[in-house]
Parts: C-alpha cells; structure tokens; sequence
C-alpha cells in the first residue's frame, strides 16, 4: 500500500514537472492584453473585435484558479502589457470560496491547472474536499500521461476564451421577476478567501510590472438588489480601493442584446466589444478615486 501511494506520488509529481517545462501558453506577440474572468467577461469581450487583447475568461472560474492560469501566461507571454479581470458582483460572496472545491469546479479545473499551485493551494483542496481531491489528483493524473503520450502540451486555446450566446430570455425572465421580485438574500456571506485570490492576482501583476485593472461587465438593471451594490462597494473599498475599476456595468444595452439578465448574446457583445475599442485608451487612463 504504502509503495502503490509512493508510485502515485512520484508520477504525480513528475509530469506535474514535465507539464511545467512543456505547456505551452504562448501567444502571438500583437497580443498585448488579456482578461481574466468568468462567464460575465466571458461573454462580453469579443476578442476578434479588440485588437491585441486575448479574452481568456471561462465560465464558473474562481480567483483561485484564475490565479493559476495567470501566472504562467504572463510567464509565457511578456509582451503582455495590462491585465483586466472581471469582478461582478455575484463574485463577491462566500459561495464562491465552496466552488473552489466542489466536485463539478474541482474535477474540471485542476486537471488543467495542477501543475502550476504551489504546495499550500494543494493543501486547502485537500483538506477541504479530500475525496473530490483524490478524485481530480486521478484525473489530473490520467490527462498528463495522456498529454505526454501523444506529446499534446498546447493549452493556451483550452483555457478559456469568448463565448458567444444567441438565445435571448430577457422578456422571459422578466415577466418571471414581476411575479417573483429578487430577494435581497440577508444571510450571505461575504467571500474571503476566493477575493484573497484576486488580491494575489494584482500582487503578482504588479511585481511582474503589468498594469492591473478591474472590470464589471454589463448586466441588465433589473439582476442585482440595492443591498448586493452596498456590499460591492464595500468590498471595493476594504480590500480593492488601490486598482481602478472599469465599471461598465451600466452601459447602455437593450433587452434584445443580452442573452439573460447576466450576460450579452452575441449581438450585444459585438456592439459592446466594438465600443470597448474604441474607448479603450480613455478607458483605462481614466482618472478615479481608485487611483
């Protein structure tokens, strides 16, 4: 027994080092800017429409594993001038620190990104969920050998990217909501350990000196309560209060553009991603308080 989990350890560790010598994360050198995010910045960025930006948001993404995938793009790719990273207001609570270690967030994310945590996130997942754990490290496990095999170490168009929707459910959901208002959901948390991952995001922008900036993606007026932008703004000032945030949450959409009440189909993204563009210089030398 005790030589079976040594073997484990051993091949665990070595293609976790051979992974680490291997992928490859590197873009063409026009590309000077990425965003990290999750489905919200996912589906809003068309990066076809921007050039030089790589919109490297997934869906159902933390800050924990967005920090790994971070880390080694920006190791590959010093062209990389400015990095955006989406931080919506459903980012901010406690639910996201147990989606780190869910089954469905565990098994699918760290397969891709093991490689690249370092001891103590190994750790956390470990003593959080260690049956998932065991779970995704056999996976992980599985993925590389097969990599290795076939001698496949392209990830940089498997971690993410746009995503473009075409259904549109607003008017649906609308008509839903008149029956059933949001609740303003008194009891949730707020995030502590998912946002101490995004403030390791802008930590290690800035030492590897790149410009750092927030965005919050356009939803429709009618998703978020008054007491959900109370504590965004809360969150903003206690721990975020150094980083400009591109707020474009309120940008004028109509209803036919988004997808739901949280993210734009693809006729918003176009007219949306276009905008973006244009404005990007006045955008991100935009004086605020943040500064």
């Amino acid at each position: 027994m005790i030589l079976a989990v040594g073997i484990v350890i051993v091949m665990v560790l070595g293609t976790h080092f051979l992974m680490q010598r291997h992928s490859n994360y590197v873009l063409d050198k026009d590309y000077k800017m990425v965003i990290f995010g999750n489905s919200h910045s996912e589906c809003a960025y068309n990066d076809a429409l921007i050039p030089k930006l790589k919109n490297y948001s997934k869906s159902g993404e933390t800050y924990f594993y967005t920090f790994q995938k971070m880390k080694e793009v920006i190791k590959q790719n010093p062209q990389i001038e400015t990095v955006f990273v989406e931080l919506s207001n459903n980012q901010i609570y406690t639910g996201n620190d147990k989606a780190i270690y869910s089954a469905e967030i565990m098994n699918t994310m760290y397969p891709t990104h093991a490689a690249y945590m370092n001891l103590s996130d190994h750790q956390f997942l470990l003593f959080k969920n260690p049956l998932v754990f065991m779970n995704s490290v056999s996976i992980s496990l599985k993925d590389k050998l097969s990599r290795l095999v076939t001698n496949d170490f392209d990830y940089k168009n498997r971690i993410g990217g746009y995503l473009p929707l075409h259904h549109n459910k607003v008017d649906s959901l609308i008509m839903v909501m008149k029956k059933k208002p949001l609740k303003e959901f008194l009891d949730r948390d707020l995030s502590s350990y998912n946002l101490g991952y995004l403030r390791k995001i802008i930590e290690h922008c800035r030492s590897k000196n790149k410009k750092i900036f927030l965005l919050r993606s356009p939803v429709h007026d009618l998703k978020f309560t008054n007491k959900s932008e109370l504590e965004y703004q809360k969150i903003l000032d206690m721990m975020f209060s150094d980083v400009k945030l591109i707020d474009l949450k309120d940008f004028e959409v109509k209803n036919d553009e988004f997808a739901d009440l949280n993210h734009l189909n693809i006729k918003g993204a176009e007219r949306f991603s276009k905008w973006f563009d244009k404005n990007l210089n006045k955008l991100t030398k935009l004086k605020t308080s943040k500064n």
